[in-house]
């Protein structure tokens, strides 16, 4: 990524981002294989498989902003940036009423 910022490569930007891809998708396989273990056992608490659905919601919106970012920064699209980074905001507002609830709870 430094590379590519400092115009030293001249790399698609959607090969910039294939590491972290590439960690999502495990991370994705993970979440996916943990989800479908827990359904089947039927003895996990729901609480437990709706942290797990929340954590593939919040992979899910951070791919699309990394899709959107490239998107954005390699075709030199008229997307605005308020649409690029729409899908961060979602997450950060997600995560952000996520531990205020877990901290209103534990009190």
């Amino acid at each position: 990524l430094a590379l590519k910022l400092d115009e030293k490569i001249e790399w698609n930007w959607f090969i910039v981002f294939v590491p972290m891809w590439a960690f999502d998708i495990k991370l994705f396989l993970l979440l996916a294989f943990q989800l479908m273990t827990m359904c089947k056992r039927r003895h996990d608490p729901p609480s437990a498989i709706r942290r797990k659905v929340w954590a593939l919601f919040c992979l899910f919106l951070k791919s699309a902003f990394q899709v959107c970012l490239c998107t954005r920064l390699q075709f030199t699209s008229k997307l605005p940036w308020v649409f690029v980074a729409l899908p961060l905001w979602i997450l950060l507002l997600g995560v952000a009423s996520n531990v205020l609830m877990h901290l209103i709870s534990q009190r």
